[in-house]
């Protein structure tokens, strides 16, 4: 198990949960985005067939380019995203300490796209790894750990050692 000096290695099943979470989130943004680009290219344009192809490359161009901001700015950033705040994890740098730098976020995200092209091996190797880490933490030198969400942090710091004993 690699030692990144905060917290345990999180398993795969609070990762893919925090996934489902976050591809929510770059659904409803993507879905967004491709209708502006649809009311505004059929507003805007004639109706014929190359407008539609165009507008269609389009509405890929915009979820993809949506779905790697909300990754990579989020990674780098915050070390998570909406769904690893939800379950409580943050990526981290392997080595060292701090945050993620915005390339390391970024050979991150290119690296869960080639860890899902051969099947999601890529992320199914997270059950078998001892560090708990998929090809894209490798490629990238990430390990995502438990980290309590920012809430239950504050609730924490706020807390004195004599709040804590029960007064009855």
């Amino acid at each position: 198990m690699p030692s990144t000096g905060r917290a345990e290695p999180a398993g795969i099943v609070s990762r893919f949960a925090a996934f489902v979470i976050d591809l929510a989130v770059v659904g409803a943004g993507s879905s967004a985005g491709a209708w502006v680009i649809e009311a505004a290219g059929s507003l805007l344009l004639p109706e014929s067939s190359w407008t539609r192809e165009v507008t269609a490359v389009l509405e890929g161009v915009s979820c993809a380019t949506i779905a790697a901001a909300y990754f990579v700015g989020l990674w780098a950033i915050a070390g998570r995203t909406a769904g690893l705040l939800l379950l409580g994890l943050r990526v981290v740098p392997t080595r060292g300490r701090g945050r993620m730098t915005f390339l390391r976020a970024l050979l991150r995200f290119l690296g869960c796209i080639v860890s899902a092209l051969p099947l999601y091996l890529g992320f199914l190797w997270i059950l078998v790894d001892p560090g708990r880490r998929g090809w894209h933490d490798r490629l990238a030198g990430t390990t995502v750990v438990y980290d309590p969400p920012l809430a239950e942090r504050g609730r924490r710091a706020l807390r004195s050692p004599q709040q804590g004993a029960s007064v009855a």
